[in-house]
Parts: structure tokens; C-alpha cells; sequence
């Protein structure tokens, strides 16, 4: 209790120290303001400020291309994607995907290259494009070199194997390849222990738990979220946390501990909204409502499901599309409504026909409600 407290008010005082020094920059240094804008993207990250961050970002990348830099330009653009990343805007991560996919191309440089590949597939993930995302991460994962390329940890805020890996190991089990997925997963988390950089870490931690999870195995998935958890709480790094936490109620709730679990995803949820978080914010949903359900509380599904539906009316294709409709259909199975949860279990094996996802199909065809095909 009193570590995370220390760790609590150790965030809040580098907020506001990156605040402060923003605030500072913006009264006193115009010239900073003006020639360096990605001084203060940084800073108004920092301090948990992301659209004024976003701002800045943009400027960067309006000054590097006015002046014809290239290579500043590049984690300017992938700073705005970032941005938008964090916010689940996936047009606009497509858009500064094809934009940093060009710089790159442009520049001939292999080592930026390969970080468009990362931006590129993990974007298309997140939309279900299954196989374009494997090529892309493929690429990061075969043509990464430890000597040329360790630094873009700490250029770019991740390192570029580790993201892909960890991405690539969740794209193989939503195309049916659970074993490859599992191995590439603990590969990928190889990799970041050996690195020693602490986001890429708790990256491939909780992506490793998302493999997991997508497999059912509650133990697996709760000392993954936990370490993910730990490490995040330590470094500031509130993304990720809020994930884990998602993660980490699933797992208790999947053990007999309901209670606990969905109030733990429900904080989860909660922070991520907070601090405007949006990436997979439909999947923990569906968790939540998939939890709620084996605990008969149908209102809170309900709830849960109401919202990640709205999500994908608003924002598109994803790629957990199917495990709502999958958990829809439960909800209606648990509300006596059999027609309703034909339709639902209907829409969810089309959806992955759709995606190619045969891993969504294997949980379909687990489900207790194909009974009512």
C-alpha cells in the first residue's frame, strides 16, 4: 500500500514537472516554441496533456518539412501517431501511417523504414486487416538488427521488435495459429527483459497476457497482467495499467472471484477513460460483459456491451468485432431471447468470416449458446 502510494505521487510530481517546464518554455522561450515544437510535445505528454501535445507534434512536422528534414520529421509524424493511437482514432493512424510510410520510402533510409512497418502493423491489427498486419510486423521482426536498431527504444519511446513481436503474437492467434502465437509472445518477451527498457517491457508483458487471455488460461494471464501492473505503476505508465487491470480482472473473475474481477476491470476501464484512452477499449468491454455474465448479471453486461456496440458503429471494423457479437449473443441466451441470440451468434461467425480470424471462430464454436443453431 505504501509503495503505490510513493509511486502514485512520484507520477503526479513528474506531471507536474513536465507542466511546469512546459508552462516555463511557452512564457519565457518563444524561440524554443517556435524551432524546437517537439521540446514541448514532449513536455505537455508528460504531463498528461495529450492535445496539446498533438499540437505541438503537428508544428514539428510543419517545420520539418518546410525545412526538408527527414529524419526529424519522422518522430514528429510517429508522435502524432501516437497521439491518435492513444485515442483509437484509427482513420487518422492510417493517414500518418501512409505519411510516415512515405517520408520513409522517400528518404531510402531502412532504419526509418522499419518503424513505418510498426505503425503500419499495428494500426492495421487493430482494423482486422490480419494479413497486411503480419507482413508488416514480419518485416520488423526478421529485418531487426540489436546493434543498428537498439536505440529506436529510446528514440521512438518503444523498441520497434518488441511492439511488433508482441503485436504479431496476437495477430497469429486471431488467424487461428495459437501455438505460433504463444511462442512468438514469449519470444517477444525474451527480447524486452533482454533490452531492459522499461515501456517496451510492460508492453510486451500485457500483450503477452492478452495471448492469454484470448486462450482462457486465468493463470497465465493474471502473473502477466500483475507484473504489467507493477512495472506500470512504478514508471508512469498509465496506458498500460489500465490494460493490465482489464487483464487482471478477467483473470480473477475466471477463477470464482466475481466480485473483485469486475470491479477491477471496471477501474480499468475507468482510468482509461480518464487519461482519454481508447486502444482496445471494445475488447475489455466484451471482457467485462463476458465476466458479468458468468456472474448472472445481465444489467451490467448489458451495459458493457451497449457501449463497445456504439464504439464500433462509430469507429469501424476492429478486431475483436466478433467476441462482442459472441458475448451479445450470450446476453440474449441469459435473457431467455433465443431468437435474438441466434442473430447475434449469426452476425459473430460472419464478422470473422469476414476478418479471416479463425481464432474468433474457435470461441464461438466453444460456446455453450451454438446450441441454439
Amino acid at each position: 500500500m505504501q509503495d503505490a502510494a510513493h509511486n502514485s505521487l512520484l507520477r503526479r510530481r513528474r506531471r507536474a514537472l513536465h507542466q511546469r517546464v512546459a508552462a516555463l518554455l511557452e512564457a519565457d522561450f518563444p524561440d524554443v516554441v517556435t524551432g524546437e515544437p517537439e521540446l514541448l510535445a514532449h513536455h505537455h505528454a508528460g504531463a498528461d496533456q495529450p492535445d496539446r501535445a498533438a499540437t505541438y507534434w503537428q508544428r514539428a512536422g510543419e517545420l520539418c518539412s518546410q525545412v526538408g528534414e527527414t529524419p526529424p520529421l519522422v518522430p514528429a509524424l510517429f508522435g502524432l501517431w501516437i497521439h491518435y493511437a492513444a485515442r483509437f482514432e484509427l482513420a487518422e493512424c492510417r493517414r500518418m501511417g501512409e505519411q510516415l510510410f512515405a517520408v520513409g520510402a522517400a528518404s531510402g533510409d531502412p532504419d526509418l523504414i522499419l518503424e513505418t512497418h510498426v505503425v503500419l502493423g499495428s494500426t492495421t491489427f487493430h482494423m482486422a486487416e490480419l494479413e497486411k498486419a503480419a507482413g508488416h510486423l514480419r518485416h520488423v521482426v526478421d529485418h531487426y538488427d540489436p546493434e543498428r536498431h537498439g536505440h529506436h527504444a529510446y528514440t521512438f519511446g518503444q523498441d520497434p521488435r518488441v511492439a511488433a513481436g508482441v503485436y504479431l503474437a496476437n495477430t497469429l492467434w486471431c488467424r487461428g495459429e495459437p501455438a505460433q502465437a504463444q511462442a512468438m509472445a514469449e519470444q517477444a518477451l525474451g527480447w524486452a527483459r533482454d533490452l531492459g527498457h522499461p515501456y517496451s517491457l510492460a508492453l510486451g508483458l500485457v500483450f503477452a497476457a492478452r495471448v492469454r487471455q484470448k486462450e482462457r488460461a486465468a493463470a497465465g494471464t493474471e502473473r502477466l497482467a500483475l507484473d504489467a501492473m507493477s512495472l506500470s505503476q512504478r514508471q508512469g505508465f498509465p496506458a498500460v495499467q489500465c490494460m493490465a487491470q482489464g487483464l487482471l480482472g478477467w483473470a480473477l473473475a475466471a477463477r470464482g472471484e466475481h466480485a473483485a474481477g469486475l470491479e477491477t476491470q471496471r477501474q480499468g476501464l475507468d482510468s482509461g477513460q480518464a487519461i482519454g484512452h481508447g486502444v482496445s477499449r471494445v475488447w475489455l468491454l466484451a471482457l467485462l460483459a463476458d465476466s458479468a455474465l458468468d456472474a448472472r448479471d445481465t444489467e451490467a453486461a448489458a451495459s458493457a456491451l451497449t457501449e463497445a456496440v456504439a464504439h464500433i458503429e462509430r469507429i469501424g471494423t476492429q478486431v475483436e468485432e466478433a467476441e462482442v457479437y459472441r458475448v451479445m449473443a450470450r446476453l440474449q441466451e441469459q435473457l431467455g431471447r433465443e431468437t435474438e441470440a441466434r442473430d447475434w451468434l449469426r452476425r459473430a461467425r460472419s464478422c470473422a468470416d469476414a476478418q479471416q480470424a479463425a481464432g474468433w471462430h474457435r470461441h464461438l464454436n466453444a460456446m455453450a449458446a451454438t446450441a441454439l443453431e
